[in-house]
């Protein structure tokens, strides 16, 4: 190129970089990366950085991780998807979910992607028998 009628240089935009000399274009960030928008302009792609373990992104060139939410977890990092709990485990009400616990002794979770696990069945028979014995009791 001899500079005449040359377009001016832009920078890349951040979610973007371009480590080399010459292109045309810039060079989006990987899925599971975000782009560190305190370096400024991308020039190399170590401004990608991975996204941290409970969190991801699926969408290449972004400057933001998202959290796993209820019921999801992900506990590697560079991740652009989070992981579903499996039935029998639950993992709380919080952001950023990095694993998924068992239910405990008494307790089961019988659907996936759950925040909590529940009593079990002959707890809840046992406790709606209560109620019932008491309403026949001062109804009858």
């Amino acid at each position: 190129m001899n500079g005449v009628g040359a377009a001016k240089c832009v920078d890349c935009i951040p979610g973007q970089f371009q480590d080399q000399e010459g292109n045309e274009s810039c060079i989006k960030c990987a899925r599971g990366r975000e782009f560190d928008v305190e370096m400024g302009v991308g020039i190399s792609p170590d401004f990608c950085l991975a996204c941290g373990k409970g969190q991801y992104q699926s969408e290449p060139g972004s400057t933001f991780c998202l959290p796993c939410l209820t019921g999801t977890f992900q506990n590697v990092t560079g991740s652009s998807l989070c992981k579903i709990c499996p039935i029998g485990y639950s993992n709380g009400e919080t952001k950023k979910e990095t694993t998924c616990s068992p239910c405990k002794a008494g307790k089961f979770q019988d659907n996936n992607k759950q925040a909590n696990c529940k009593g079990t069945i002959n707890t809840i028979e046992h406790d709606f028998g209560i109620v019932l014995r008491l309403l026949i009791f001062f109804f009858v």
